[in-house]
């Protein structure tokens, strides 16, 4: 009977060696590819992606010359919203390498990538290989010490206090008048802004697009589709425009500004106490 029971099973244990040998199973685990380790270009671009994944593009300013160029970022989370020129760095080597009426590239070497205007999301561009932006160091280091260092948590204010109306008048606090000339991403952050062209073709303005709710613009009664024109008879068309109406809002407490909604024509009124 002992006898017997061998023979059964080795029977058995030949008949199991044939079942791993007809369904290849051995072969099968063996074939199991290992990963390859990712190169350091490969390392690179995941993380360029998940920074462009963030951004949004919320605005873009024009002017006559080709250094007149700019674009409005939203750079996600608490990384907040910035104004950057042509050829300036937005992170971790991205160059605005260009901007255009509804978008703005962004390189970095053979990586590029474009947003479009409120667009989620980015498009991968092909760039020629060997592409490089090393003149653009000086200002990388820069912008990581100048604007880095500022990113606050992006939070809603209430600036209830600081701006209220008298009549036609809308009145600024002092201490918000001096927040906004020190900085004017303090209203630039809560709109999206691009160029605006007449029929003809010829710049008449910025376009006010968007406005946060309960932001400084909408208390101060801007609204979307505004064309701003002028700012104390200077008229808006190119970025310079808006740097030298800033520096006007330094020596004055009132201001007015023309503005197109529709087709008429609006002057809102200003006074900073």
């Amino acid at each position: 009977a002992k006898g017997v029971a061998e023979q059964d099973l080795s029977a058995n244990v030949k008949a199991d060696y044939g079942t791993i040998a007809n369904r290849n199973l051995f072969r099968a685990k063996l074939q199991v590819e290992i990963p390859v380790p990712k190169s350091e270009k490969q390392i690179e671009e995941e993380q360029l992606t998940e920074i462009m994944k963030a951004m949004t593009l919320k605005g873009v300013w024009f002017g006559e010359k080709k250094s007149e160029l700019y674009a409005v970022i939203d750079r996600g989370g608490q990384k907040g919203v910035w104004t950057y020129e042509l050829g300036e760095v937005v992170e971790k080597g991205l160059v605005v390498s260009d901007v255009q009426r509804n978008s703005v590239l962004l390189k970095k070497d053979d990586f590029g990538a474009t947003l479009k205007m409120f667009a989620k999301g980015f498009e991968r561009v092909n760039m020629p290989q060997g592409t490089s932006f090393a003149k653009n160091v000086k200002e990388e280091k820069s912008a990581k010490k100048g604007k880095e260092e500022k990113v606050q948590p992006k939070q809603q204010a209430d600036y209830s206090k600081d701006i209220k109306k008298e009549g036609d008048t809308v009145v600024v606090t002092k201490t918000l008048a001096d927040r906004i000339r020190a900085d004017n991403n303090v209203i630039l952050s809560t709109v999206a802004v691009k160029a605006s062209v007449d029929n003809n073709g010829q710049s008449n303005g910025f376009q006010i697009v968007a406005v946060d709710r309960g932001s400084i613009a909408e208390k101060m009664g801007i609204v979307a589709n505004d064309i701003l024109q002028e700012v104390n008879g200077r008229k808006l068309s190119a970025s310079d425009d808006g740097k030298n109406v800033q520096e006007s809002f330094k020596n004055t407490s009132k201001f007015e500004v023309k503005i197109l909604r529709g087709n008429r024509t609006k002057m809102l009124h200003y006074e900073v106490k």
